[in-house]
């Protein structure tokens, strides 16, 4: 029987990158990339492949409403996320101060116990804010990326593979 591999969620308000990246982690993978049925919303899974390491990778649908639902409804992509996941990876724009959805995100991310890293997308922008600002978030690993041109992927996939044990499932 296969080990079941470790997987790693990546959560975080719409419009942060989270797709962007998951793309840059499967595809420089070449990763299997299905849809799975969610209740509401499908969450996009792939097989990343790193070192000698292997995860599912879940990209949480973002969120595009930011009224009254965003709560209820990041509490339930979190909680689901936290529970299924080995390691967290919380996403926000670089380019934007940390704002509620942000501190409610890491918040809960961080209330799972599991192993949470920060990731700062869209570092590369000239508008891009100083890591400091996102410490208030209180995650203590931060990496700055650009999913854009690819920056900074390598060290997520490093960070993740810390986290994990090394292992690939039997075919």
């Amino acid at each position: 029987m296969a080990t079941k591999l470790p997987t790693v969620a990546i959560i975080g308000r719409a419009n942060a990158g989270k797709s962007s990246l998951f793309n840059r982690m499967v595809r420089s993978q070449q990763a299997i990339v299905a849809r799975e049925a969610g209740t509401t919303r499908d969450n996009v899974l792939g097989k990343v492949t790193h070192r000698d390491h292997q995860f599912w990778l879940v990209d949480t649908a973002g969120l595009k409403d930011p009224s009254d639902e965003f709560e209820a409804g990041i509490q339930d992509q979190i909680a689901e996320a936290a529970e299924a996941a080995d390691v967290i990876l919380v996403v926000v724009d670089a380019s934007e101060y940390p704002g509620d959805e942000d501190r409610i995100v890491a918040k809960k991310a961080l209330k799972s116990k599991k192993p949470v890293i920060l990731i700062t997308n869209k570092a590369d922008l000239k508008t891009a804010l100083h890591d400091d600002e996102f410490r208030r978030l209180g995650i203590k690993r931060i990496i700055r990326t650009s999913a854009e041109h690819n920056s900074g992927i390598i060290d997520v996939l490093n960070a993740v593979t810390d986290e994990i044990p090394a292992r690939t499932e039997s075919e």
